[in-house]
């Protein structure tokens, strides 16, 4: 509404531009193409290379240099006087969001299928999920569970990445795959009368991803250069720092991307050894959404998958991979050059299928939900030491961590700190209002209502309430589990988990502008020089 008004003088603008696109025909898009889209009117641009010569591409003159801002060439907007403005809008109808029907169904070999109709648009999304996340990996080989993933559109099915890249342009295709913490995503959207087609190039990638050595080799080379950045940046180091002071040697410790010393230890052959003993139709779970009847989405993942089979015994479950609650810590990375310092606060929580998630969820939107936190409200609107802080706490199958973080200026780091420790004791011991809560409620159950409503947000949900050991049907009824928190039950969630005294801290930043006075906040830290940080252990190699 503010760009609309400013830039057209119009705050309605937006309204009418959805209703002018609403009312496009075919007819209209076919003249306008056979106007601007004319064969003769096209440019080529061809890149070569060769020397770099700054004269050839340097500006003929510089640039006018404006003493003082040319005159205005209509007269400015001024906001009305205030009683002939218009009044606020009312609160409209509070939306319906209707859960499509879900239909399971297990494949002969073991697979689960889940299939809802999400929508009329002849699109659909396709999402198998397997085992091996992250934290199947090695310490020394950290890394190979999302390189199988992301590298497995490189060769498969006897096609080549430039093959495969082809082929599902070609469907108007898109094909992407992760490995999360618990398990590994693969995801296909696709119109749903290339589904079959495309989806015949997923399947291959699951099951005979081959790696070829020069994708490998430069991959592998991209992904190190890309870390030796991230090492630089108070952001992503201490994401990555908080890995090992959270969860120790247990597997939730692994780096996810890897260190430079796993990544540069990591094979091919890993890689496909990782592919045979963790991607298993017998683990496998496919979900299908979007303008697809789930009958005909059912048959298409058995078309598709239903025949895989594996000589391989099914992957073992992997027990306890949150590891016993680690010693509290204050851990301090010096990086001496950086220009801010990026505050991580974190406490452990429950698990996805634990009684008190949702609980904490609704108070932990209070504290750190958005700009409307208090979090941010503290941090940014109050103090405006930062441009913004928040917290929140991901899904996992075993324990979590709420983690509350913002960056800042070093000088500044220590006044984070306290800020975050003193709103953990207060979430942890004030009473939430009811007025407080009714509105993190909506706010929570609003965006998972806009999510469900999306073939690829409808897919992520029930992929990962399966990952988790929870039925598809708990997608359903999100909406009732927070209606049905209580602020009294949101509160004593809050007071079980949520303290200061319980609360890991990690800071990344010049230590020198920061340390003395973060020392009287918490006067046990570990500082370690962030060039002699080892991200593979538990003590970050201070013990070396």
């Amino acid at each position: 509404m503010g760009e609309a008004l400013v830039s057209t003088g119009d705050p309605d603008a937006a309204d009418k531009r959805l209703a002018a696109i609403s009312a496009v025909t075919v007819a209209d898009v076919q003249r306008a193409a056979a106007k601007w889209l004319d064969p003769q009117g096209r440019v080529d641009m061809t890149y070569e290379e060769g020397e770099e010569n700054p004269a050839e591409w340097a500006n003929p003159a510089p640039f006018p240099t404006f003493r003082t801002l040319p005159e205005p060439t209509r007269t400015p907007l001024a906001v009305r006087p205030e009683a002939e403005r218009d009044p606020l809008p009312e609160p409209g109808m509070k939306p319906t969001v209707e859960t499509p029907e879900i239909v399971e169904q297990t494949l002969d070999n073991g697979i689960e299928v889940v299939a809802a109709q999400t929508g009329d648009v002849p699109f659909a999304t396709m999402t198998v999920l397997v085992p091996g996340g992250a934290k199947s990996d090695e310490r020394a080989k950290a890394g190979v569970a999302n390189f199988a993933a992301s590298l497995a559109d490189k060769g498969a099915g006897g096609m080549s990445a430039q093959e495969i890249a082809a082929r599902l342009e070609s469907l108007g295709a898109s094909v992407g795959a992760t490995a999360g913490t618990d398990g590994t995503f693969f995801s296909l959207t696709a119109p749903v009368a290339n589904m079959e087609a495309a989806g015949e190039i997923l399947a291959a990638m699951i099951r005979s991803a081959d790696y070829p050595a020069a994708e490998f080799e430069r991959e592998r080379k991209r992904a190190i250069d890309g870390l030796q950045v991230s090492l630089k940046d108070p952001g992503e180091l201490a994401q990555m720092v908080a890995r090992p002071v959270l969860y120790g040697d247990a597997p939730y410790g692994s780096q996810p991307g890897g260190t430079a010393e796993s990544l540069a230890a990591i094979t091919r052959e890993d890689l496909l050894d990782h592919r045979r003993a963790w991607w298993h139709p017998a683990q496998t779970k496919v979900i299908v959404s979007g303008g697809i009847a789930p009958e005909d989405a059912v048959a298409l993942a058995d078309t598709l998958l239903g025949h895989w089979t594996s000589a391989a015994p099914a992957p073992p479950s992997i027990p306890n991979p949150a590891g016993e609650p680690s010693p509290v810590r204050t851990v301090v990375i010096d990086l001496p050059e950086a220009g801010q310092a990026a505050v991580y606060a974190g406490i452990r929580a429950p698990s996805r299928s634990g009684e008190d998630y949702i609980a904490l969820e609704l108070a932990n939107a209070v504290l750190g939900g958005g700009s409307s936190g208090r979090l941010f409200e503290e941090v940014r609107t109050k103090r405006s030491i930062s441009y913004g802080a928040y917290s929140g706490f991901p899904a996992r199958a075993d324990d979590a961590y709420l983690v509350a973080s913002s960056q800042t200026q070093n000088a500044t780091a220590d006044e984070v700190v306290q800020v975050f420790l003193d709103e953990f004791d207060r979430l942890g011991s004030e009473a939430l209002a009811t007025d407080l809560i009714e509105a993190r409620r909506h706010f929570l159950a609003g965006g998972y209502g806009r999510s469900l409503e999306t073939s690829s947000g409808f897919n992520n949900i029930v992929a990962e309430l399966l990952m988790y050991g929870l039925e598809p049907s708990e997608a359903a009824r999100y909406a009732a589990q927070l209606e049905g928190v209580t602020p009294e039950a949101a509160s004593a969630a809050a007071a079980k988990y949520v303290s200061a005294d319980k609360a890991m801290i990690v800071v990344v930043g010049n230590a020198d502008e920061f340390l003395n006075d973060l020392r009287a906040i918490r006067p046990d830290i570990e500082v370690i020089p962030a060039d002699q940080l080892d991200l593979s252990r538990r003590d970050l190699g201070v013990g070396r």
